[in-house]
């Protein structure tokens, strides 16, 4: 099989440079507003004193009763989705347990979103549940966005039972790999002209460097 023609190369090349800048910057411009996002909450989390972010100083607090019918038997979870329907709470649910003490049988239910924490207290014997709500301001929904997964590692039996915490995760996996895809295609243009980009290896020596010493050298030197 004879090789290919030098100008069917070249058209090739130029398509595939072409496809890669557009691919650069869709998903540049799909990733702007996330990357934004966790900029903005990585502050927060960092400066916790700054004025602005004092937002759980602000918080609102509310309690109200309310009542309730006895959620039909089986698992907690199944109970306390019931509980939640009743009274018209949505969240991912963060703990659930349940209460055999002097009050009656009942459940204990904690409810959260990015800017919202619920607590349920149910007394299934009276009839009652206490619904007790936080509500912070935007900047706590930011800051909350940063770490808001459903799920946790010294609690594995926890699962995301809340559609929009499912969807928050998909978000953020289509970042991840939208990160990946937007450092690949700007090393793609950066070859060309890497044998003369003194300034570009210097910048990529420097991250390369930084991101290894808090990978391994914080372990090797202290």
């Amino acid at each position: 099989m004879p090789p290919p023609e030098p100008s069917t190369v070249a058209e090739a090349n130029r398509r595939l440079r072409v496809w890669n800048r557009k691919l650069h910057n869709y998903v540049g411009l799909y990733l702007l507003c996330f990357l934004w996002l966790f900029s903005i909450s990585g502050l927060l989390l960092n400066h916790p004193t700054w004025e602005f972010a004092q937002f759980w100083q602000s918080r609102e607090q509310s309690t109200s009763a309310h009542d309730i019918r006895l959620p039909p038997p089986g698992e907690d979870l199944a109970r306390a989705r019931d509980l939640m329907a009743q009274l018209g709470v949505s969240g991912e649910i963060e703990r659930i347990e349940a209460r055999h003490g002097e009050a009656g049988p009942g459940l204990a239910v904690r409810v959260v979103k990015p800017g919202r924490i619920t607590d349920v207290t149910a007394d299934f014997d009276a009839g009652r549940a206490t619904v007790e709500r936080i509500q912070t301001n935007l900047w706590g929904v930011v800051h909350w966005l940063h770490h808001f997964t459903g799920v946790r590692l010294d609690r594995p039996e926890l699962e995301r039972d809340w559609v929009l915490t499912r969807l928050w995760s998909l978000a953020m996996d289509a970042l991840c790999a939208g990160l990946v895809c937007l450092v690949g295609s700007g090393l793609y243009m950066w070859y060309p002209q890497w044998r003369r980009s003194t300034a570009a290896w210097l910048s990529l020596a420097a991250g390369a460097a930084g991101c290894g010493f808090f990978l391994f050298g914080l372990g090797w030197l202290y």
